[in-house]
């Protein structure tokens, strides 16, 4: 469950980078037709993959969607059964 967190962690250390990228070229090539039409798919891609992402987990216990309250971490609790996850203790080298 806890590889949800860092899948969208990682998807968001991914994508934020590409937009920025996509902006930078669409702003310095944004006459080319070919440029700005590729730069809309990856950002079309990236909100589909995000949203995919995040409807993508379910509580163990009833099966429900999982609500999240940022893009990067899940509720202590279901919000339907009510059962609460319990987060793993830090890692020896985490801060």
């Amino acid at each position: 469950m806890w590889r949800f967190e860092r899948r969208t962690l990682r998807f968001h250390v991914v994508a934020v980078p590409l937009l920025l990228v996509a902006a930078a070229v669409v702003f310095f090539n944004g006459d080319t037709a070919w440029v700005r039409r590729v730069a809309v798919v990856l950002v079309l891609v990236l909100v589909v993959a995000a949203s995919v992402l995040q409807l993508s987990e379910k509580c163990p216990r009833c099966r429900a969607r999982l609500r999240v309250n940022t893009f990067m971490r899940l509720r202590d609790r279901c919000h339907y059964c009510g059962v609460a996850f319990e987060r793993p203790p830090p890692s020896a080298g985490a801060p």
